[in-house]
């Protein structure tokens, strides 16, 4: 597990408290980036979108006890720092290792709308079947805030959807990966838009892909409404060129758009089968 240093959450606040948008990689960074999995890497700077401070928060809240966007090092006296560091370096020294810990949230009994928040589980605890339908969310921003209201109706009425975080460094993609092999519900996979979230999709083996919808909102409004060069970014940084079958039809080049952006924009949403041959 990294360990924060008092001179590293310097570093950390900067990020959080200016809202930086990139910085240049050193050894903090190279481990920030493979531990928690935020981020954008390239050859000289680790990208961030506020998704990705969200998160870095977060953890490093949970690390060390302060929040990194509010507790800056100037209102901090090092020792006390060093102090409540180590102290919750204790309290995560004693949890057991969990890569059988996934993170969900549960709309039963027709709920559709829930407070912010979620609940981690032992995935051998939860039955998936007992549920009509299983949402993986990719972002973790997005899966603490998303209420189904915001996305596509089903052809049925569904009653009961687990919502399911599709992992990060503390709940890991495998036990996600192992808790959807044992499901017999459909799997619908809400990912960014854009040729990593759609390989995300595949390997998670989803039978829908949440998207767009690509009748109402043509491929060539969505380029104007894409909200920043940032998102452009992405795309042009996949290492693959993976699209499902019923996008091929579209011209779908340059157009990336993040979970954020497809929930707050309120734009048009669809489920998009997947076929076989691609999960």
């Amino acid at each position: 597990m990294i360990r924060i240093e008092f001179k590293d959450y310097k570093q950390i606040c900067k990020v959080c408290y200016n809202a930086l948008e990139k910085v240049r990689l050193n050894p903090l960074w190279e481990s920030i980036y493979v531990e928690f999995a935020v981020g954008f890497k390239d050859s000289h700077f680790l990208h961030f979108k506020s998704k990705d401070r969200l998160i870095l928060k977060e953890r490093i809240k949970d690390l060390t006890g302060y929040d990194p966007s509010i507790d800056t090092p100037d209102k901090i006296k090092e020792q006390d720092y060093l102090e409540a560091s180590d102290k919750h370096s204790e309290k995560m020294g004693t949890k057991k290792p969990r890569q059988d810990f996934v993170e969900v949230r549960q709309f039963l009994d027709g709920n559709k709308i829930l407070p912010k928040g979620y609940e981690g589980k032992d995935y051998r605890d939860l039955n998936v079947n007992q549920f009509d339908a299983v949402i993986v969310v990719e972002n973790f921003s997005v899966f603490v805030e998303l209420n189904l209201t915001q996305l596509p109706e089903s052809n049925k009425p569904v009653n009961n959807v687990l919502m399911l975080y599709r992992g990060d460094s503390v709940t890991t993609p495998d036990a996600t990966k192992r808790f959807l092999g044992t499901s017999e519900r459909p799997v619908y996979a809400f990912v960014d838009f854009d040729p990593a979230g759609w390989l995300i999709a595949k390997k998670l083996r989803a039978d829908y892909l949440i998207a767009p919808d690509l009748e109402i909102t043509s491929p060539q409004q969505l380029k104007r409404l894409l909200p920043n060069k940032e998102d452009q970014h992405y795309l042009q940084a996949a290492t693959t060129h993976y699209i499902p079958t019923q996008l091929m039809k579209y011209d779908l080049d340059g157009i990336a758009i993040t979970q954020e952006y497809l929930v707050t924009s309120q734009l048009p949403l669809t489920k998009i089968k997947l076929e076989p041959n691609e999960k």
